[in-house]
């Protein structure tokens, strides 16, 4: 329950940040952040930019981040992972993990994944799970791969 409830705290204040950013910047068109929050077992694909990227997965799970703009940070059970030509690659990665990074596509393939994550991008599910993005209801994943865009949440 206090892990649940940091974790909404967390993405709380790096949406506000967000806000924050898109307001000094005067009417920017840039599109502002969404969120996801993921739980299942499969395999999970963000292709994100300026992705904050959070979570924890079973042992046996593979965690996979390629660094298209060379200044992501990869963390796993709180220890930096080093990048090689770009990639950083973790098999049985059980425990907390954390990406970040301005242009990235996370892979994360498991048989228990727990993720939240906020940013703007593009995410696909393979396997058995429910999620959420942004204020719209809890779905479940598909066995297909359904891709659909992170995008910020409606205001009334």
């Amino acid at each position: 329950m206090i892990r649940r409830l940091l974790i909404i705290i967390c993405l709380a204040a790096a949406l506000a940040c967000g806000a924050v950013t898109a307001a000094a910047q005067g009417g920017s068109k840039r599109q502002a952040s969404g969120s996801l929050q993921a739980t299942g077992t499969g395999t999970i694909v963000i292709r994100g930019q300026d992705l904050v990227a959070f979570g924890q997965v079973d042992p046996g799970t593979s965690i996979r981040v390629q660094d298209m703009a060379g200044n992501a940070t990869v963390r796993v059970r709180d220890k930096a992972v080093v990048l090689k030509n770009r990639v950083a690659s973790v098999r049985n990665a059980g425990g907390g993990f954390y990406v970040r990074g301005s242009r990235v596509v996370l892979r994360i393939s498991g048989p228990r994944v727990s993720i939240s994550a906020v940013g703007r991008g593009k995410v696909s599910f393979q396997g058995v799970g429910t999620y959420r993005v942004n204020d719209a209801p809890e779905a479940d994943w598909a066995t297909a791969v359904l891709p659909f865009d992170l995008q910020p949440a409606r205001r009334n």
